[in-house]
């Protein structure tokens, strides 16, 4: 859906001046902001008109949009009204536009309504919004997902936050660290931080729930004698018992070396690979010769 012109959401024409924006603004935010207004419409036309301001209200802004027209400002498009650092942006004082309003309410009484802003008597400015979650990527390689780890985040505000990752995790596992996401409006408190991970492949384990798999490589001669064999699990060094005459892709089971959660440990599975020498054709004559006796 094309969107209106910006002077026109305003009622402005192209001419107008700083200070023209910024009253023709003040007047439609105080008049359409759903905190005040109770319309189904009020919502989307305060968006709307906190958008063409944030443009308009801008030098720069403006001057690529009387040239380009509606394009993506900035590389992040039009800011969240509702954001703390969109009222940071526009330059414009919360209690300038909406105390004379709101003064009704009475200096210390404090009015909450649903969409989570608190005024509370504008002498001290008081309102508040809870800031919105944010969304983290963090890949992991297998060996860490399944055995848990701790890592160190330095989010868009460069701060660093330290995230403990439990043993288990899979692709779109998430994560919720409260009150680490984005700052709230006035005095309303953080959002959350959203962490989903994504697992990068192993080339040594393959996963199933709470089961791993290994193979093992063993020579033909071992597969003919037995042997006893070490291999490497998520707990530390674990011994496998193959036995004589063992066929290539026979399974083993570690019970209890697999991945843990809260309630249960899975299991190391290890399958068997037979590695066949290269015979030359006398070789394998002879050989087949002595099989054949003494299968016989």
């Amino acid at each position: 859906m094309s969107k209106r012109d910006y002077y026109q959401v305003l009622g402005l024409s192209k001419s107008a001046t700083t200070d023209d924006i910024k009253s023709a603004f003040k007047k439609l935010a105080r008049q359409y902001h759903p905190d005040v207004n109770k319309e189904p419409t009020a919502e989307a036309k305060f968006k709307e008109i906190s958008e063409a301001y944030e443009v308009l209200g801008n030098e720069e802004k403006r001057r690529q949009y009387d040239q380009f027209g509606h394009f993506d400002f900035g590389g992040s498009g039009p800011q969240n009204p509702y954001n703390q650092q969109y009222w940071q942006n526009v330059n414009i004082n919360f209690e300038d536009l909406f105390g004379d309003i709101l003064g009704g309410m009475g200096g210390g009484r404090r009015a909450r309504n649903t969409r989570g802003f608190d005024f509370g008597g504008f002498g001290g400015g008081q309102y508040g919004s809870k800031g919105s979650d944010l969304l983290w990527s963090l890949s992991l390689p297998l060996e860490e997902a399944m055995t848990g780890t701790e890592k160190q985040l330095l989010l868009p505000n460069n701060k660093k936050v330290k995230v403990k990752i439990p043993a288990g995790v899979d692709n779109g596992s998430k994560i919720r660290l409260a009150g680490q996401g984005n700052p709230g409006v006035g005095n309303g408190s953080a959002g959350d931080l959203i962490i989903e991970i994504k697992v990068t492949p192993s080339t040594i384990y393959k996963r199933d729930g709470l089961d791993v798999y290994t193979d093992l490589k063993i020579s033909l001669k071992d597969a003919l004698t037995g042997i006893k064999a070490e291999v490497t699990t998520l707990h530390g060094a674990g011994v496998v018992t193959i036995p004589k005459n063992v066929q290539s892709g026979y399974i083993l089971r570690l019970r209890d070396k697999g991945i843990k959660d809260k309630n249960q440990t899975g299991h190391h599975y290890v399958r068997v690979l037979v590695i066949y020498p290269d015979f030359n054709s006398e070789d394998y004559e002879q050989i087949m010769t002595l099989l054949q006796k003494y299968a016989g």
